[in-house]
């Protein structure tokens, strides 16, 4: 099977096969996609807003929802005009058939990261700690894209207010110092996830075929799953 090769990696597709390859092959393999989300949505725009603050000091409009929540957590950013925004990264780890890319939200140089999450309450679950946050695609790959080490990554989890009410957003940064050998290490761990990306990639076309992890994934239920449709397990 001929595919096209480097393959471009994603923090998001690394994060999706390390929980179930057959979910990841669906995204990889199959390219689906789900409708967005009232959650992914809010995300989109409040990005927006904070890009905006970041780049040039504009406020976030008090008169939108997303635009409020970012004006409750505006203490929690860059100050205006110290950070590079949308930063495309890319990170060439020596492997030919692979490199991990993405687009960091806010980069203070020469080594501060700060990457807001919208969130509401009953998303908390899916919040990192400091331990697990060291090992996500994500921090490692921004990491390793900045200037010099340590690198101070923050996690900014903003939690939403419910939207019938007029509450304020709560930040909570969850923050990580990484060193040169912690990074290095962590991405080992991503080129191993890559390695068996890649050769699914090139070995099948039906994600059906690709190994499941659906008891840890997803309790062997599919509930939850964006893909349960479509996996023979179902």
């Amino acid at each position: 099977m001929r595919r096209k090769l480097p393959l471009a990696i994603a923090p998001t597709t690394l994060s999706l096969w390390a929980q179930c390859p057959r979910k990841g092959a669906f995204r990889t393999i199959a390219k689906l996609r789900t409708p967005p989300t009232r959650g992914m949505l809010d995300g989109q725009e409040g990005h927006r807003y904070v890009e905006d603050y970041c780049r040039d000091g504009t406020t976030p409009p008090q008169t939108e929802y997303m635009g409020r929540v970012v004006g409750d957590i505006l203490a929690h950013l860059p100050e205006p005009g110290t950070a590079r925004v949308e930063q495309r990264v890319k990170i060439d780890t020596g492997a030919a058939d692979w490199y991990f890319h993405g687009r960091l939200d806010a980069y203070v140089y020469p080594s501060r990261i700060v990457d807001p999450k919208f969130y509401s309450e009953a998303s908390r679950r899916y919040m990192h700690s400091t331990e697990s946050l060291r090992t996500d695609p994500q921090c490692l790959i921004y990491s390793a894209w900045a200037d010099a080490t340590p690198v101070e990554f923050t996690m900014l989890y903003v939690i939403k207010p419910p939207r019938t009410k007029r509450g304020k957003a709560k930040a909570e940064p969850v923050r990580v110092v990484l060193t040169d050998d912690e990074i290095d290490r962590g991405l080992d761990a991503l080129d191993s996830i890559a390695e068996q990306i890649v050769y699914w990639y090139t070995h099948v076309t039906d994600p059906n075929d690709v190994p499941h992890n659906a008891d840890a994934a997803c309790g062997g239920t599919g509930i939850g799953c964006d893909y349960a449709a479509h996996c023979r397990l179902f």
